[in-house]
């Protein structure tokens, strides 16, 4: 069976109705553009895992571009390394974002043999501009996740989620309350769907150890990963300990 799409208000009142989101956060994420969620095929083994990979594209992080690209293909081939991938229950979806979302991919099953469609970043498609709006790209992707749980949860499973944020400065964008983004992780966790969160900050001109530490705070995330900027060896560190977090959560 191919994948198919859902309508994000029609999950999200579901999740709702089952009491594994509160009432308020329901009507907060089915404000503004229904949403299409393309849903992907469950295998047959487990429970699946929706695992999320956000990464900064805004003009700032031109200075680690060439590190970007070569860290994220590590991140993932650790992420092929793990249990749940070789069972065939590891989903994936990956954005960059600026002053908007940008999908890389929608979630797909990924392979340890690497016959996926996971996207690599490269020069042609990881070019950082702009500025930077993180809020806005989490609540976007909860959207989508809560579509995805939530039919997996339909169909007999029980869905468990990730979300991975790198990322070198301060948000831009002020359409999104941080204290909504708190909410649905905290009763995500409550039900014991949220797998892990971490944030992994590049520290530079714009963003200190502490304002790492305070991007965690603010969105509710369990982990925050500080890493010099200016360090390629250490970017390609940090994307490593990411993906650790990805597989041995912490919280």
């Amino acid at each position: 069976m191919g994948s198919n799409y859902i309508k994000n208000s029609k999950t999200i009142n579901s999740l709702r109705d089952e009491g594994i989101i509160s009432q308020e956060t329901a009507r907060v994420f089915s404000k503004g553009k229904d949403i299409n969620v393309k849903i992907p095929p469950l295998g047959r083994r487990g429970d699946p895992i929706y695992q999320c990979i956000l990464i900064d594209s805004s003009g700032s992080m031109r200075k680690c571009k060439e590190a970007v690209i070569n860290s994220q293909p590590i991140m993932i081939d650790a992420l092929r390394e793990s249990t749940a991938c070789k069972q065939k229950r590891l989903f994936i979806n990956q954005y960059l974002f600026d002053t908007e979302p940008h999908q890389l991919h929608s979630f797909t099953k990924l392979s340890s043999d690497k016959s996926d469609d996971v996207v690599l970043l490269n020069t042609k498609n990881y070019n950082p501009r702009l500025g930077t709006a993180l809020k806005k790209t989490v609540f976007s992707v909860l959207q989508e996740l809560s579509a995805v749980i939530q039919h997996a949860n339909s169909q007999g499973a029980f869905a468990r989620f990730g979300i991975t944020i790198i990322t070198d400065g301060r948000d831009g964008d002020a359409s999104v309350k941080s204290s909504d983004i708190r909410r649905f992780l905290k009763e995500m966790s409550q039900t014991e769907h949220l797998l892990n969160s971490v944030v992994v900050g590049l520290l530079g001109k714009a963003l200190s150890k502490n304002g790492v530490e305070e991007i965690r705070e603010t969105l509710g995330f369990m982990e925050a990963i500080p890493c010099e900027q200016n360090s390629a060896r250490k970017i390609r560190r940090a994307f490593v300990l990411a993906s650790q977090s990805c597989l041995q959560p912490k919280g």
